[in-house]
């Protein structure tokens, strides 16, 4: 939704009132400078931060199990063996083909959103800004649907969804070295401190000591909120 300024205007036009609740994910830095220049002051913006490290290990699990041995996608990039509830992929072309390039939900990090520019939009805002824990999104919605849907609390009716939890297939990784098999949780637990050097995956980053200042800070906070104004020092 953020991301394209066409289909925020035609929002715009689609009803006499606005909904109360925004929600959308971000590509890069640019929706949110914009958003933050241009938020009504009467408005609260949430941010939903999860540690980049393992936002990008879920994301590469999740491009494998869902969109590459599930779906076919990427099937013009790399080749999948798949052998009933089985599906291996060559360790050096997965990680040139999807890895490298940031295919799918792998782009959509931090270092391409949280730039300097980013936290300078924040602290020149009228708008309230709060940063929130991932694992607090549950929680989150529970107080924006008592205040904002009702109805859906009287119905029982929150939306939760963990793709995770519906995994149909077991994903390998055909090793380099000498051809093994290893599953691919067994890979990312042994390259995962390694991946983001050694590909250059946040080359363009920008204030990455303020996003680590503001993680601790959030991380240590008990109820894991994080509220941001113009006198917050990263």
């Amino acid at each position: 939704f953020l991301n394209s300024p066409s289909v925020i205007e035609k929002s715009f036009y689609a009803n006499l009132r606005p909904p109360s609740i925004l929600a959308s994910h971000v590509g890069n830095d640019l929706p949110m400078i914009r958003l933050m220049r241009n938020a009504p002051h009467q408005s609260l913006v949430l941010y939903i931060h999860r540690d980049e490290n393992d936002r990008l290990i879920s994301a590469i699990r999740h491009v494998v199990e869902t969109d590459i041995c599930i779906q076919n996608h990427l099937s013009d990039k790399i080749n999948v063996t798949i052998d009933g509830s089985r599906c291996v992929v060559k360790e050096k072309e997965f990680v040139e083909s999807v890895i490298k390039h940031q295919r799918l939900e792998i782009s959509l990090g931090a270092s391409n959103i949280m730039t300097c520019e980013f936290y300078d939009s924040i602290q020149q805002s009228s708008a309230p800004f709060v940063f929130v824990h991932y694992k607090q999104a549950d929680r989150l919605q529970k107080v924006l649907a008592h205040y904002h849907c009702p109805d859906l609390m009287e119905h029982n009716q929150l939306f939760h969804d963990n793709v995770a939890t519906e995994k149909k297939m077991e994903s390998f990784v055909k090793l380099e070295i000498d051809g093994r098999e290893v599953t691919l949780d067994d890979w990312l637990d042994a390259k995962r401190d390694m991946i983001e050097f050694t590909f250059e995956l946040r080359s363009g980053q920008t204030c990455g000591g303020k996003t680590m200042t503001m993680q601790n800070d959030l991380f240590g906070c008990k109820d894991e909120l994080l509220q941001v104004n113009r006198d917050t020092s990263f």
